[in-house]
Order: structure tokens, then C-alpha cells, then sequence
């Protein structure tokens, strides 16, 4: 049995990737590293040893070993895709380091995420270099029941991986509850924008305290990585004119369908829901096909203000019969009088489906299998 277990390390979930990597050792299994950090390469050396641990810089370039389908990876990664001018020689050089580093150690399976470029890179090079005789698997909450996560075999977690034949489980009831991480990642945007976070973003900024050259998950131009912020923080002190439109009538009464808009940027919808990451674009599709008198709710994030610009929320203000409903308003509630729930790839059409209600997703999803939850094509909606 081949117990050589690589996992990527990826910022602070490193150190939960490490606890697991240490019990794995104790029972018998050979651990490997890949990692885009200098800083997180020196701790894990110091722990593995130099021949456990690969890194991957930005300043390769070496010619690529198969089509990974590159303009698909770039265009995916939230780094990448305006780091354009060294992003494609750093993808085609990373190649060769990869596969002889699985290859030359025998890895069997790989741990990690599809959220930056290396690692969607990795998952596909598992994917289609047969000879390699590795598969990459990606552990993910599963939003529903809170606290519990599967494993996902395909890039876009569409797939869950089946347990063991012969292993003994827990029987859990499915119930409508909002995902526990949803109330801390509500304190954790909190902070981010206090005085005091943004005073200390900036004095990182200037003093370049987390910066390293070769990182390629970083943005490297100062002028761009201020011109990210900026428009981040302009669009949030900005959103206080948006102004939701007031439903006349009461949705219990009213006809309407449901968008909840996503978190972006976000591998939910930049990677899993690649091809329907413009949600403008989306929604007007679905409101072109809306029947006469229907209304179309669309509802913010309350996670992602600062995401959008003032001009979005115009241009969805300008569709008849659309509504922009406020970040705080109960979507549990929006969901039970809603004929419909319409998403890339988000638990609102999860959380639709066990109340009862159709659902939608664009992006293909592992909880399409429910009987009320159908992936959408653009045809249906014509």
C-alpha cells in the first residue's frame, strides 16, 4: 500500500493541513509538501526536511509538458488575471518541477484546495498524466449539516467522494440552518474594516511587512495592488447611496424569483462557476425570461460590500421589475415565498431544495443530485 500522502499548503490553512499530516506520520504514512511561500517552505523544511517540500516560484520558465488549458487557469486565479505579463511562463515552468516531484516520489494522493492557479495546475496535471498514478482531492465544507465537510474528487467540487464500503457513520438529518461560518466571516469582515485593521493594511502596505518576490498568489505591482484596495474601499463607502427598492406589495403575495448575489472574488463563482462569473450578466439572462408581472429579487451579500462598484447596482436598478434587496434582510424568508432560487453555484439553492422550493444552479454542483436542485443551461431559460 502506498502511503505517501503531498499536501499544498495554503496560508493559514497550512497549520490545520500540518496537524493532520502529523497524525498521519505516526500512522505509518510519508509526507510531502508543495508551496508557493518562502516563508511557509522555511518552517516546513525545518519540520520535513528540503526533499519533502517543493516550492513554486513565479520566476520560472521552462516549456510546458501538456495542454492545461492555461487561459482557463489564469483567467480563474484572482492574482493572475492582472499579473498577465509573467503569469503564463510561471504556469508552463511550474510543470516540469510538479510532475517530477509526484513522479520521482512516488505521491499517491494530494490535499488541497482549486483556488489558486498552482493548485488547479496540480489537480488537472493528476487528471490527464495517467502515469502518474495520483489523484488530488480536495476536503470542503459541505455548508449543510454546519461542521461537517466531504471530499471532492473533481476540480469543481461537483462530485463528492463515496465513503468506504464497510465504514460505519453517524445517520444526520438534514436540516435548514444557516452554516456556522457565515456568523464568523460576519466578524471577520467586521474587523477588516475597522480604523484600526485599515490603519494597520496600510502600514503592511508601506512597509511591505508580508511581502515576498517570488509569491505568485501576491500582486506584485505596488500601483495595482493599491489600485485593488482602493477601489475595494471606495465601493464600500460608496454602497451607502445604494438604496434597495421597496417592495410595494408583500412577498407572500407577490410572484417572484430569487438571485442571491455571490461573494466575488471567490472560487466559488471565479472557479467553480468560471463560465457564469459575470452575475450581471446572469441575472439579466434569468429576468429575460421572467413572465409578465413576475418580479426578480436580488439580494447582496452581506460579506461582499465592497465587491461591486455603484454602477452595477444602477445598471440592475434600470431592469423592470428587478429589485435590489438589502444585505440584511432574512434569505431563509426570501427563500420560502420565492417560486424559484437562481445561483452559480451557492447554498441558497441547497438550502431552497430541502424547503420545498426549485432551485438553480449555473455551475455544475454536488447538491444538483437533489430532486428540486437542477443545474441550469442558458437554453432552459429561453
Amino acid at each position: 500500500m502506498n502511503k505517501k500522502i503531498c499536501f499544498i499548503a495554503n496560508q493559514k490553512k497550512t497549520y490545520f493541513f500540518n496537524g493532520i499530516a502529523r497524525e498521519l506520520i505516526k500512522a505509518g504514512y510519508e509526507i510531502f509538501w508543495i508551496t508557493v511561500s518562502e516563508r511557509l517552505k522555511e518552517e516546513l523544511v525545518a519540520e520535513y526536511g528540503a526533499d519533502k517540500v517543493l516550492v513554486l516560484h513565479r520566476h520560472m520558465n521552462l516549456n510546458s509538458i501538456a495542454d492545461f488549458k492555461l487561459n482557463e487557469i489564469v483567467l480563474s486565479d484572482r492574482s493572475l488575471r492582472i499579473q498577465k505579463s509573467w503569469a503564463y511562463s510561471y504556469l508552463k515552468g511550474a510543470q516540469v518541477y510538479l510532475y517530477d516531484f509526484i513522479k520521482n516520489n512516488q505521491i499517491c494522493t494530494i490535499f488541497g484546495e482549486v483556488t489558486w492557479a498552482h493548485e488547479m495546475l496540480t489537480h488537472r496535471m493528476t487528471v490527464l498524466m495517467s502515469e502518474l498514478n495520483c489523484k488530488y482531492i480536495t476536503p470542503h465544507t459541505v455548508r449543510m449539516p454546519s461542521g461537517y465537510f466531504g471530499f471532492f474528487g473533481d476540480e469543481v467540487q461537483s462530485e463528492l467522494i463515496p465513503r468506504p464500503a464497510g465504514m460505519e457513520f453517524e445517520k444526520i438529518a438534514l436540516k435548514v440552518v444557516k452554516p456556522d461560518y457565515l456568523h464568523l466571516n460576519d466578524k471577520i469582515v467586521k474587523s477588516y474594516y475597522s480604523l484600526s485593521q485599515r490603519l494597520s493594511r496600510l502600514k503592511s502596505f508601506i512597509l511591505s511587512k508580508e511581502y515576498e518576490e517570488g509569491n505568485p498568489c501576491m500582486i506584485h505591482s505596488k500601483s495595482q495592488k493599491l489600485g485593488v484596495y482602493l477601489r475595494r474601499e471606495i465601493n464600500r463607502e460608496l454602497y451607502r447611496f445604494v438604496r434597495p427598492r421597496k417592495l410595494e406589495l408583500s412577498i407572500e403575495t407577490t410572484d417572484y424569483v430569487l438571485y442571491p448575489l455571490h461573494k466575488q472574488p471567490e472560487a466559488s463563482v471565479d472557479v467553480m462557476g468560471r463560465y457564469y462569473d459575470d452575475q450581471y450578466l446572469n441575472i439579466l439572462n434569468i429576468w429575460r425570461g421572467l413572465p409578465e408581472g413576475w418580479l426578480l429579487l436580488v439580494k447582496e451579500h452581506s460579506n461582499a460590500i465592497g465587491d461591486r462598484s455603484l454602477g452595477f447596482y444602477k445598471k440592475l436598478t434600470k431592469l423592470k421589475d428587478v429589485f435590489l434587496v438589502g444585505e440584511n434582510e432574512d434569505s431563509h424568508n426570501l427563500i420560502k415565498h420565492a417560486a424559484s432560487v437562481f445561483t452559480v453555484s451557492g447554498t441558497a439553492a441547497y438550502e431552497a431544495a430541502l424547503m420545498g422550493k426549485s432551485s438553480f444552479t449555473f455551475a455544475k454542483s454536488f447538491f444538483n443530485k437533489l430532486a428540486l436542485c437542477d443545474q441550469l443551461t442558458l437554453e432552459q431559460l429561453r
